[in-house]
């Protein structure tokens, strides 16, 4: 689910979510195309391949602290399966799925909260 952000197709935002609400995504807004004037398109395809293709199963395995994952549903990035994936090979680790992108701490900045400080208080 994408929406347009300044004229450009963002793949990290839903369609319900309204940033003219929100004083933190303004100001990324404002400075996220100077972020990207330094990556060249050859480093930022191999850095991305690289994230793609790396297996972090087995060392997510060792964690023994108590973990809270929390994806979005509708993450191009990090598919909601991928954190189920992470949840389930981290013992006793928690899921909180929420209703957006890869940004849920600024779309759904209230339920995120609210479950962070929940698994804070409560691990």
């Amino acid at each position: 689910m994408n929406v347009t952000v300044n004229g450009r197709k963002s793949p990290y935002r839903t369609v319900t979510f309204d940033p003219s609400r929100n004083e933190v995504l303004l100001i990324e807004q404002r400075l996220l195309p100077h972020r990207f004037e330094i990556f060249h398109a050859r480093n930022f395809k191999e850095t991305a391949a690289a994230i793609r293709d790396m297996n972090q199963v087995d060392a997510i395995s060792r964690i023994r602290k108590p973990t809270l994952v929390i994806v979005g549903d509708h993450d191009p990035s990090t598919p909601a399966p991928h954190g189920e994936l992470i949840a389930n090979h981290i013992a006793g680790a928690k899921l909180l799925r929420l209703p957006t992108a890869h940004l849920s701490n600024i779309e759904a900045a209230p339920a995120f909260n609210d479950a962070l400080l929940e698994f804070l208080r409560n691990p």
